[in-house]
């Protein structure tokens, strides 16, 4: 699960022209824990992984690769 989070939150930036820090900032979660998320670290959950989805212009589900619709 957790690559697959890293690779759907790397292809999200890429695909909305968003820099880590530029997500961190939107979605109010911290540069250092949006980094784990990203190398895989870290699984988002709750709050955060709500936050990321929204930020990111997606669902939970996506994310979570339980959906191929973004």
């Amino acid at each position: 699960m957790a690559r697959e989070i890293t690779n759907r939150i790397k292809e999200l930036l890429s695909a909305n022209n968003m820099s880590q820090k530029e997500l961190a900032r939107d979605a109010g979660i911290t540069e250092s824990a949006i980094s784990h998320y990203i190398r895989g670290d870290r699984i988002p959950r709750g709050v955060n992984l709500v936050k990321l989805a929204e930020s990111l212009g997606t669902t939970t589900d996506y994310l979570l690769g339980n959906s191929e619709s973004r």
